[in-house]
């Protein structure tokens, strides 16, 4: 499938609009934004007039088995940078050409259903050091962590592979069923098509006025510290648009 963006960044401010997305959560016309350089992300609905926390750790690790459904152990992991060499200039920018393989055993246990996998990443990366907007690593270089100790290590690894904002990345993936000794290989890209330098309005990273906030979650809010009441007039479960739109095609 096909996802386009259309992003604004301004030192900190950032936002990432959904010109062209398939994807329930991520519809046509709704967009990321932040003023902290992606430490806080809100996902804004404007159809709906809604706007949400958007925070991938939490939803990692509810999708990794919080409710303990899902066992998940990463043996054998590696990591390796088998190039790093200057790189042509795109849309005006210096480059430099990473190319790194990453490679790990995946033993799987999902309501007592073993299974066991081998994974093969091979990634060539062309990245630029000279854009500087910390807004931009909310698209291009988010890496939200799963909650599995082992897996983040392994992809905190492979940031630390590049330095930089991509401008292109093409990962080829590869994953073998060890008992059934069935490979499946995947190709993603992803690339910056146009970059405009441009003055852009502050207004343009704000959450408009009269939105409401709701949860991603439909076991409520996330962030919320345990034992903390939850507020009467707010919305979750049914009545969260959101979740809405997850359910029509996954419903819990």
């Amino acid at each position: 499938g096909n996802m386009k963006v259309k992003a604004w960044a301004d030192g900190d401010n950032g936002k990432v609009e959904f010109a062209e997305s398939k994807n329930d959560m991520m519809g046509k016309g709704t967009y990321l934004v932040t003023t902290d350089g992606g430490k806080t992300v809100y996902l804004v609905n404007p159809k709906e007039k809604t706007y949400a926390v958007w925070d991938m750790d939490a939803m990692m690790q509810l999708a990794g088995g919080a409710m303990g459904v899902v066992k998940m152990t990463i043996t054998d992991p590696k990591v390796e940078r088998l190039l790093e060499e200057p790189g042509p200039a795109m849309l005006g920018y210096p480059t430099t050409h990473y190319k790194s393989r990453t490679s790990y055993t995946m033993s799987m246990s999902v309501m007592g259903i073993k299974s066991q996998s081998t994974t093969v990443k091979e990634q060539d990366t062309w990245a630029t050091t000279k854009l500087p907007d910390a807004s931009l690593g909310m698209w291009l270089r988010n890496a939200p962590k799963s909650g599995n100790e082992e897996l983040d290590k392994l992809i905190a690894a492979e940031m630390d592979v590049m330095k930089g904002v991509p401008l292109k990345t093409v990962t080829a993936t590869t994953t073998t069923d060890t008992k059934k000794k069935k490979a499946e290989t995947s190709t993603t890209t992803m690339e910056v098509t146009v970059l405009t330098p441009m003055d852009v309005a502050e207004s343009n990273f704000a959450i408009p006025d009269g939105y409401k906030e709701v949860s991603l979650f439909p076991m409520g809010d996330m962030r919320r510290n345990e034992g903390e009441e939850n507020d009467e007039d707010s919305d979750q479960g049914a009545d969260n648009p959101f979740l809405k739109k997850m359910m029509k095609k996954r419903p819990f």
